[in-house]
């Protein structure tokens, strides 16, 4: 005994003599919080002492473990940035690890002035690695640190939210009046709380090329959340993040032409661009760069992916994809239902323009899928797709395992996991939508008619693979709280919400989400118990929302589509295909918003209106054009009808969508309702589209004869589906027409390949400042009108 204690005392006097002695070490345990300013002190007092005794071991080593402790600290909070794996040459995992096994000797050396900094920081790193991937990561010891550093620091708020303990974070400006229906009352809070934390994310996190710090991999998932603050509330802040990290995305050489150049399973080549551009029609509806964009992706689709097989099906030759090759040899060389991931923006754009090159090949992919879904093959039931499709012989299951397993990269290929295959249902629902064929439907006919329990037995053997197994693979039931989250209930919804078939209520009502079980079934308990649901998971911890966040891809919050369900009367995330009723301008936090029922002929909203009376605007996506009635009230007892009619209105929606003002009184429900008396334009499926938007302006001033004049050159496109033929194009200055040009024809980029004509106007600059304006005037009828004004503020040069 004697002995150790010796041992001991002598260990703690050459920490005390060579680290602790120094006063920079002292106020290090004081803390758990990484500060390199302090340790930086402390390394610089170490090497004052090696100027002294430049030999001594001990001295020495303390400055290695202190110099990998701050290496540590550079590798954490590098992240997912560019710059830091450019500048290290490793990913931010590798980097993790390779952190966590510099403070392993400082950690475990409870006597060592950086013990607490390196325990708290190491358990940090294992605990976002487990968020990261559990299953790869297993045994994290992060709660074991946790409780060790909590009976030092006690009191620490944020190692309080990583042991588990909710930490409510206080908001400002949300006084609700009396009167506030409840539905509103909890929308508001949701929405202010989640604006909160993407103002964070844009205002604290984002870099000029839309970096958030996770890798743009992961960054653009943080936008799958994000659309009930750009299209509900109108939050400007929201737009520009989102617009800006769809542009760094774009710009920053890790596409080409749409699609990464990095071959990888598509659940990750396709995210990159599916993510960021596929909601974007939305946000800058009509704006040709991002159309085009669009167009330029699905160019891969016959030139790089897919091909025909032996059957004659257009099948997706692998699942590992890039824009310029896929891995054809075994086990790559299969079709994936996932692989509609890949689609989405062409989905997108054939909805905006029925580009014809889409339309023909999406129809012979589906078709294969279809023929696919008929067989009967490898013990596969008829009447639901295959986990795989080999692509060089068209054998159901990939080149090993079976039709359910096709042994992939990874587990969410599996047919049981149904997230990946519900993505095929989705794009078989947009193709329904935009042709209207009903063959499109049949995939989802068959599933329901086995997710129809009526004489089944569910205790029965269900061998993998066979047909019981699949019906009770499809009904199980899985909830987040009182938000459902069976990927067939999406599926479901969505058909419901593009065919108006009432035979997919049941599914609806059982299997939905919120929203959308209200919407069918028209009950608002359901609406508030999953508000009540939802949140739970935005008042607390707002640091594990934000700053402490290491994989962005691991930012979401829960029930999030339920708002979005709210202010829209969408039935998903936003970016799954455009069945939306309404978005809005103008709303901000104060405009609660519920689209109580919407679809090709007629809409009911409630709006209140927590702040002063303004006027907002509602954009119409789902309303046929026709005559409409407008009627516009009071509802005092929150039914959706009005009790005080306060304004009747007969209007004409002459486009897909339209822009209506709303004027929204302080503190009332107010209900606008609008049913179609007629329809007013035949549905022509060959359109122009000529527009243009603000970065098609270019303006350079000169000076001559003692004058500052101004050339302006602009580029106009046609994203229609036909050519567009003789367009005035004017010049606008400070709001008075002064030039014009005629462009004869803009050819329709059919092929996929964008077309533009440009127009150059020389006009005077008569002061410091100009608003310069093009206007398109074209008689035919087009897509939409709402691309064919742009303005930039142009500031002249006067020297």
């Amino acid at each position: 005994m004697r002995f150790y204690f010796t041992i001991y005392l002598f260990t703690f006097c050459l920490h005390s003599c060579d680290s602790q002695t120094l006063p920079e070490a002292m106020p290090l345990r004081a803390s758990i919080d990484m500060d390199t300013v302090a340790v930086k002190r402390y390394a610089a007092a170490l090497e004052r002492k090696l100027l002294v005794t430049p030999t001594n071991s001990l001295l020495l080593k303390e400055r290695s473990k202190v110099n990998n402790y701050l290496l540590a600290c550079s590798y954490y909070e590098g992240g997912g940035w560019s710059w830091a794996v450019k500048g290290t040459g490793m990913n931010y995992t590798k980097r993790l690890y390779l952190a966590a096994d510099m403070l392993k000797e400082m950690a475990a050396d409870t006597l060592h002035p950086l013990y607490y900094k390196s325990l708290y920081l190491r358990a940090r790193i294992y605990y976002w690695l487990d968020k990261e991937d559990g299953g790869l990561y297993p045994d994290t010891i992060s709660p074991d640190y946790f409780t060790l550093l909590s009976t030092a620091f006690p009191e620490h708020q944020v190692l309080k939210m990583y042991r588990g303990e909710n930490i409510f974070f206080a908001t400002t400006g949300i006084t609700n009046p009396k009167g506030m229906p409840g539905w509103a009352v909890y929308q508001r809070e949701a929405v202010t709380r989640m604006l909160q934390i993407i103002h964070w994310w844009v205002n604290e996190r984002q870099a000029a090329n839309g970096e958030l710090g996770g890798k743009y991999g992961d960054d653009v998932e943080i936008l799958r959340w994000w659309m009930p603050a750009i299209l509900g509330a109108d939050d400007s802040v929201a737009i520009a993040g989102h617009t800006r990290l769809a542009d760094g995305v774009w710009n920053s050489g890790i596409l080409e032409k749409g699609f990464a150049k990095r071959i990888d399973d598509v659940e990750h080549s396709a995210e990159l661009f599916r993510d960021t551009h596929a909601g974007i029609f939305l946000v800058k509806y009509g704006d040709p760069e991002y159309v085009e964009r669009c167009m330029i992706g699905m160019q891969h689709f016959n030139e790089v992916w897919t091909g025909i097989t032996p059957l004659g099906h257009r099948h997706f030759k692998s699942y590992y994809l890039s824009a310029t090759q896929v891995k054809e040899e075994a086990p790559y060389g299969v079709d994936v239902p996932l692989n509609a991931r890949a689609l989405l923006p062409g989905l997108w754009t054939a909805w905006y323009n029925r580009n014809p090159a889409i339309l023909t090949s999406f129809a012979e992919w589906c078709a294969a899928w279809s023929a696919d879904a008929d067989r009967e093959e490898n013990g596969k039931p008829r009447g639901v797709f295959p986990a795989a499709v080999t692509f060089a012989s068209d054998k159901i299951g990939g080149y090993k395992g079976n039709w359910y397993d096709a042994d992939l990269a990874y587990s969410y290929y599996r047919w049981e996991s149904l997230g990946h295959i519900s993505e095929l249902y989705s794009h078989f629902l947009g193709m329904y939508a935009i042709t209207k064929d009903s063959l499109y439907l049949e995939p989802i006919h068959s599933v329901a008619r086995l997710m129809d329990t009526t004489g089944s037995n569910p205790s029965e053997k269900q061998m993998p693979g066979s047909l019981q197994w699949v019906k009770n693979k499809l009904t199980i039931k899985k909830e987040e709280g009182f938000l459902a989250n069976h990927p067939m209930g999406r599926v479901f919804s969505m058909a419901k919400k593009i065919s108006g078939n009432k035979t997919y209520d049941p599914y609806v009502l059982q299997y939905g989400d919120a929203y959308n079980r209200y919407e069918t079934g028209k009950d608002k308990n359901i609406l508030m118990r999953g508000l009540d649901s939802l949140l739970p998971s935005l008042r607390y911890n707002f640091p594990l929302f934000t700053s402490e966040v290491k994989f962005t891809d691991r930012v979401y919050i829960p029930g999030s589509n339920l708002l979005l369900g709210m202010y829209t009367g969408h039935f998903g995330a936003g970016y799954e295909y455009p069945a939306l009723v309404a978005t809005w301008k103008n709303t901000g936090k104060d405009v609660a918003v519920l689209v109580r029922q919407g679809n090709d002929t007629s809409a009911t909203v409630s709006l209140y209106n927590s702040g002063k009376a303004r006027q907002v605007t509602m954009r119409t996506w789902m309303l046929e054009p026709g005559v409409y009635k407008m009627t516009e009230g009071i509802d005092r007892n929150d039914d959706g009808r009005a009790d005080e009619i306060i304004k009747k209105t007969g209007i004409q929606l002459s486009e897909r969508v339209s822009d209506l003002p709303i004027v929204t009184p302080a503190e009332k429900n107010y209900v606008v309702s609008l049913v179609r008396l007629s329809s007013i334009l035949k549905k022509e499926t060959e359109l122009a589209d000529p527009g243009l938007s603000a970065k098609d302006i270019t303006v350079t001033s000169s000076r001559a004869n003692g004058h500052s004049f101004m050339k302006i050159q602009a580029r106009i496109h046609n994203i229609g589906n036909t050519s567009a033929e003789n367009l005035m194009v004017y010049l606008i200055v400070d709001g008075v027409k002064t030039d014009s040009s005629l462009i004869g024809n803009i050819q329709a980029p059919n092929d996929l390949r964008p077309r533009s004509e440009s127009v150059l106007f020389t006009a005077k600059a008569t002061g410091r400042q100009h608003r310069v304006g093009i206007r398109i005037e074209y008689q035919q009828p087009e897509i939409t009108r709402f691309n064919n004004y742009a303005e930039r503020i142009i500031t002249i040069n006067s020297r």
